[in-house]
């Protein structure tokens, strides 16, 4: 199946529809959590999620769950809040995968349908964004016959997204893409073994970061297929 956003030139062309009305989104005054709710003491305090709800989705926190109302149509299935607000959701319509992109004045657009994956949410290049994985066999990258659909970041503000390239290939595919601490972290594996890529955000290489894949075992335990970025202090590299 194709999906809407498709690759040209080596860039990704914007196909933004309005999906939903400008109406803001409506946050109810945040209850506390009903006595006797299991807590888990590897979560901080002031810790917030954001999760699928019959109503749409929720904003969770320690001791508190505030139910949002998306202004979508389709059904949700991945919900994420990004850093400034902006709400990500992964919706199913008529067995098809929809990205919507509510933005914090409640405005929704629909950017891309498909084989589309919503994979993390982050700031990247000083902006709000979210990394996107397109597993579409149809959508044929320029140039190269042999690899197909795309790992792209869309940006909270509209700006044009940003082409990380191919997610799939002979014996070849991206399984995650991750933003964090500034970087894209791509996650895949290929001819039975496992790679993780790095990238700023002007899609440019890095290899300053430990790679646990590089010393893998070939088909064999443990598996590396999920990478995450995150800032550490007390790492040598820093994350």
């Amino acid at each position: 199946m194709n999906s809407v956003r498709s690759v040209l030139t080596g860039t990704l062309a914007v196909a933004a529809v309005v999906a939903g009305s400008a109406t803001a989104t409506t946050l109810t005054p945040a209850a506390a959590a009903p006595a006797g709710t299991p807590t888990c003491g590897a979560v901080p305090d002031g810790a917030t999620f954001i999760a699928t709800s019959a109503s749409g989705a929720t904003v969770d926190q320690a001791a508190s769950s505030e139910p949002l109302t998306l202004p979508l149509v389709a059904t949700p299935q991945i919900t994420m809040r990004g850093p400034d607000g902006t709400i990500w959701a992964q919706a199913l319509a008529e067995g098809t995968a929809e990205l919507h992109r509510v933005g914090t004045d409640g405005s929704s657009e629909l950017i891309a349908s498909g084989e589309v994956s919503l994979k993390s949410v982050g700031w990247l290049d000083g902006r709000s964004a979210a990394a996107v994985v397109d597993y579409s066999p149809d959508s044929v990258r320029p140039g190269d016959a042999d690899s197909s659909g795309a790992v792209w970041v869309e940006y909270a503000d509209g700006s044009p997204p940003v082409d990380f390239g191919p997610s799939q290939g002979p014996e070849y595919g991206v399984g995650d893409a991750n933003i964090g601490a500034g970087r894209l972290v791509e996650g895949g594996a290929s001819d039975l073994a496992e790679w993780f890529a790095f990238y700023d955000a002007s899609v440019q290489e890095l290899t300053d970061w430990f790679d646990p894949t590089d010393a893998a075992p070939y088909n064999a335990p443990p598996l590396y297929q999920a990478p995450v970025a995150a800032s550490d202090a007390e790492s040598a590299t820093g994350a």
